[in-house]
């Protein structure tokens, strides 16, 4: 049953998520940048216990999201990755969740203003 307070912060909580996601986008970036060779050569020798817990920061937020119904993703390559360890560890309601409302607009690179105004 939906209670009066559910329904008044139903629209506030979801705006909050959606300007959560950007920070998150930026911050596991930054977080990912220099363990991306390390985390392909993972994913290349298919050692999905190691790759699943190098990318735990990222499986939990991308649980988070899906949760709320909202697709998220750092870039394409992740997202694949991210995919292919939800469905190993049984996540698969979570993984179509994710597929299905992650837009193509999630694997356009992140734009940083510093580097365009130098």
């Amino acid at each position: 049953m939906i209670t009066l307070k559910q329904i008044y912060h139903r629209p506030r909580n979801t705006g909050w998520s959606i300007l959560n996601r950007s920070g998150d986008r930026v911050s596991l970036l930054n977080y990912y940048k220099p363990k991306m060779d390390y985390i392909r050569k993972l994913y290349q020798n298919e050692d999905y216990l190691m790759l699943s817990l190098c990318l735990n920061r990222l499986k939990t937020r991308s649980i988070y999201y899906a949760k709320r119904h909202l697709g998220f993703a750092i870039n394409k390559e992740l997202f694949d990755m991210n995919i292919k360890i939800l469905r190993f560890e049984g996540y698969n309601k979570y993984a179509d969740i994710l597929e299905k409302n992650t837009t193509e607009e999630f694997f356009k690179p992140i734009i940083n203003i510093d580097e365009e105004n130098k």
